[in-house]
């Protein structure tokens, strides 16, 4: 119950936070990517965000492949 209080309160903060960055920083960039043609051009707060989601996701996926794989692994007895 608390954990979840917890949880909302900072999504609250970090949407707060959010709101002024994504209306400070409307600009747009362009994105060209080596092996393809053409360019594409988007909000700079919308590029910060998706890399970002994209760093969690590849972490998160990452803490997941460790747990997995060191789960069968029997525990080292020392003397």
């Amino acid at each position: 119950m608390m954990l979840r209080l917890a949880r909302r309160i900072a999504v609250l903060l970090l949407t707060l936070l959010f709101i002024p960055f994504a209306l400070s920083n409307r600009q747009t960039v362009a994105l060209a990517f080596w092996p393809f043609e053409g360019v594409v051009e988007v909000p700079l707060y919308l590029l910060l965000v998706a890399v970002l989601a994209l760093g969690i996701i590849l972490g998160g996926f990452a803490r997941l492949v460790e747990r997995l794989g060191s789960r069968g692994r029997p525990g080292r007895v020392s003397s």
